[in-house]
């Protein structure tokens, strides 16, 4: 039999270059466990201070890695201002403008479809467009602020306190 003794220590007993070492590991294998739940929550909370009605089919979609074409949309059927509007998902990137916006139809107060002139349509769309660009832009923020908490030195700390982790001298996690 072999015995070999092992130094274990808690965060705040390792060098500085090795905390740093502990903080990028910790950076690098962050999923955002709650990323997604945190921004559909924050999306239907804007739906609804917009009065926008889901109807079927919410989706949301995002890329937030700092990089050309990241974003977030989202998609299905809605109802607005007595409008009807479906949101389908184009191309390869999720931004505000990836998406094609279709105002399906309009309905009067007893639920029968209205004609829609040339005109309103356009000036519906046009107003709808500019209010989900507003959407898309608010749940981007907050993705990239949910981001940057986690990923901040006190937000891994914590956590590493909380999970009562040890580590090796070298910045290695003890079992």
């Amino acid at each position: 039999m072999r015995q070999k003794l092992v130094s274990i220590y808690k965060y705040d007993e390792l060098s500085d270059k090795v905390k740093e070492k502990v903080l990028e590991r910790h950076r690098e294998h962050n999923d955002f466990p709650f990323l997604s739940g945190d921004l559909k929550e924050e999306l239907n909370t804007l739906l609804e201070e917009h009065k926008i009605e889901t109807q079927q089919n919410l989706n949301l979609y995002y890329s937030l890695s700092y990089s050309q074409g990241d974003g977030c949309c989202f998609i299905g059927d809605f109802i607005w201002n007595n409008y009807r509007i479906s949101i389908k998902h184009i191309g390869n990137y999720y931004y505000s403008g990836s998406v094609n916006i279709n105002i399906d139809s309009k309905f009067d107060s007893e639920g029968e479809d209205v004609e829609i002139t040339d005109e309103e349509n356009t000036t519906a769309y046009n107003e709808f467009k500019s209010i989900y660009k507003e959407i898309c832009d608010k749940v981007e923020s907050s993705g990239y602020a949910i981001i940057e908490n986690e990923n901040s030195e006190e937000y891994i700390k914590d956590s590493i306190e909380a999970n009562e982790e040890e580590f090796y001298e070298n910045g290695n996690r003890f079992p």
